[in-house]
Order: C-alpha cells, then sequence, then structure tokens
C-alpha cells in the first residue's frame, strides 16, 4: 500500500469500521473517520504510525463539519479514497422497527448515505485515483435458521444494493461494491 493516501470512513464506529480504521493507521495511512454522533468512540493504540481525525456529522451536515473537512484536505490533499460504511446496522434497524417499515428505513438510509457524500464530493480526488468503496450491511443470512426469515434478509440486502448503487450511479467517481463474505484487498 502507497502511503500517503487520505482515507474517508464514513460509519467509522460500527461494523467494520473500526478493524479498518485501524489497519489503514497501522499502515501510516491519514484517515478522516466519520462518526454519527459524539456518542460513538473508536478504540484505537496509542502508538499507531497514522494520521486520525474524528469528524461527526450529527443530525445535520452543517458549516462545521465542512469547515472541518476543509482544514484538513488543505494540510493533507484531497481524499483518495471514502468507504461508505454507514448501512452497516441497517437490519438492526428493520428488526427494531419492524419488516413493514423495510422500505421506508431502506429509503432514509440512501437519503442519509447519499448527502453525506454529496457533501464530501468536492474534497474527492477524481478518477483514475479517487474511488469509492461501499461494505455491505450487515446481513447475515446464512445464519438465519427460520428460511421465511433468511429469505427477508436477503430480500433487504438485495433492495438496498440495488438503492445504493442506482444513487451512486450519478455521482461520477468509481465505485467498488464489496459483496458479503468477499476479500478485498487495498
Amino acid at each position: 500500500m502507497k502511503k500517503g493516501k487520505v482515507w474517508m470512513i464514513i460509519g467509522a464506529a460500527e461494523g467494520l469500521g473500526p478493524a479498518t480504521v485501524r489497519y489503514l493507521l497501522s499502515k501510516q495511512q491519514t484517515i478522516i473517520a466519520v462518526l454519527k454522533d459524539t456518542g460513538e468512540t473508536l478504540e484505537i493504540p496509542a502508538d499507531n504510525p497514522g494520521i486520525l481525525y474524528l469528524v461527526y456529522f450529527g443530525e445535520n451536515k452543517d458549516s462545521s463539519f465542512i469547515s472541518m473537512i476543509t482544514g484538513i484536505v488543505a494540510i493533507h490533499g484531497k481524499i483518495d479514497l471514502l468507504i461508505n460504511n454507514l448501512g452497516y446496522s441497517l437490519l438492526d434497524n428493520i428488526k427494531a422497527e419492524g419488516p413493514d417499515q423495510a422500505e421506508n428505513i431502506i429509503e432514509a438510509a440512501i437519503i442519509e448515505n447519499g448527502s453525506l457524500i454529496r457533501a464530501v464530493l468536492l474534497f474527492f480526488k477524481k478518477e483514475p485515483d479517487g474511488r469509492l468503496i461501499n461494505l455491505p450491511p450487515r446481513f447475515c443470512a446464512m445464519e438465519e435458521v427460520d428460511p421465511k426469515r433468511r429469505t427477508f434478509i436477503e430480500s433487504v440486502r438485495e433492495k438496498y444494493s440495488q438503492a445504493l448503487s442506482k444513487d451512486f450511479s450519478n455521482l461520477n467517481i468509481e465505485v467498488k461494491f464489496i459483496e458479503p463474505n468477499e476479500r478485498f484487498t487495498f
């Protein structure tokens, strides 16, 4: 892995986010870890050789969020790779609200993902260097014993992936969708 890349990880405190942050820091990378709110934290070893910025976007992506990103980019350069891990807790939200709310929850997640990614696009390197990597939400359908529940989980995952793919299609950057159980190398 080349030294000196600037990574933004959206949803850095959930799912694969913390492990990804720790790995990239160990490789001396610069990480902008985007967290939903100040209640989220990351456990990072103090002796990591990388550079880490924690940025909270909360309920709105206001000027303070943008000014923080502007300052980081002024020091380290534009974002090379953006990892979208924001949909990781989608299934938990559907479980909490009930299956009849799945469509609404997926739509809200797509709007949240899209608005945040669009807000940071001006800080993103253009192709061929800049890329967006989408990590899969946690859909453990194979662990589900009930066949109806397994089918429902797969259906939600597919709907979410299709909606996200459609939303990202007009961003004008390379998007790599990582599928569940797919091995990804940087």
